[in-house]
């Protein structure tokens, strides 16, 4: 049975991911830094395929000295083989863009949304190489999205030195997907959120946010064997947006109001 190794996975996307690769049959790795929030993730996969056997998680901060090692490690303990790892940790951090960004709040965000993903690609390269495996990587959007921006080069540049050995990577980019990463905001009323999303709609072709099974359904779709010819590619999922204008709702929404700590 194939092993996925997900980071990010204690809420929103991760979440969605770790949920239908449960149904499809994966054993797994789920990587966050809230234990309760992680243990939920666990008992939603459970809850489509029982098997306490076939899970475990790693919790702390993935741009920790030693996580990339410990996750590797827990899924070669316990399951023998990594067939695929799924980059989707990231975060935001406080600051009034551009003048409130700290310098410091920019290394912290490189850690996690780009290094710790690069690192935890190396540590898992050569098991990767024995399975003919795969990675998929999930840049973001925000004002995040200058390091998430790397990962998309990360991406092309990792598919080309794994090619000759059968792995393949892959990033996918969400457009407009409603999670934790909204509602968790100070001072921001549920009026604002909605306003936000109603305002994303109008410029959205599809008439319509995505939704995390969306976004899952392409990763799992990349990790399979459906997508065998396909690597190196950015495919972004985000019901026509990036055809259309460039949203100014989060510059009208988000920047101004969406300034606290949060995690995928």
């Amino acid at each position: 049975m194939a092993t996925a190794i997900i980071t990010g996975a204690s809420s929103g996307i991760g979440r969605g991911v770790a949920k239908l690769f449960a149904a499809a049959g994966y054993k797994l790795v789920l990587c966050g830094r809230n234990e309760q929030e992680l243990q939920a993730t666990v008992r939603l996969c459970n809850s489509s395929r029982p098997d306490s056997d076939r899970i475990a998680t790693c919790i702390g901060d993935i741009a920790a000295a030693d996580a990339c090692q410990r996750i590797v490690d827990e899924a070669i303990g316990k399951f023998k083989r990594i067939d695929v790892l799924v980059n989707n940790a990231g975060m935001l951090l406080p600051g009034s863009p551009p003048d409130g960004l700290k310098i410091e709040d920019l290394k912290t965000m490189m850690n996690v949304n780009l290094l710790s993903g690069v690192e935890l690609s190396i540590k898992c390269f050569r098991h990767l190489m024995a399975t003919k495996g795969c990675i998929v990587n999930l840049p973001n959007w925000a004002f995040y999205s200058m390091t998430k921006a790397a990962m998309d080069m990360f991406t092309k540049m990792m598919a080309l030195e794994m090619a000759p050995h059968g792995v393949r990577v892959n990033s996918v980019n969400p457009g407009i997907i409603p999670t934790q990463v909204h509602s968790r905001r100070l001072d921001v009323s549920k009026e604002e959120i909605d306003e936000y999303y109603k305002t994303c709609v109008s410029q959205i072709p599809m008439g319509k946010v995505g939704t995390v099974e969306n976004i899952a359904e392409m990763v799992l779709f990349l990790a399979s064997d459906k997508a065998s010819y396909i690597t190196g590619q950015t495919h972004i999922v985000d019901g026509g947006l990036t055809l259309s204008h460039v949203t100014n709702a989060y510059a009208k929404f988000v920047l101004p109001n969406f300034l606290c700590n949060a995690q995928c």
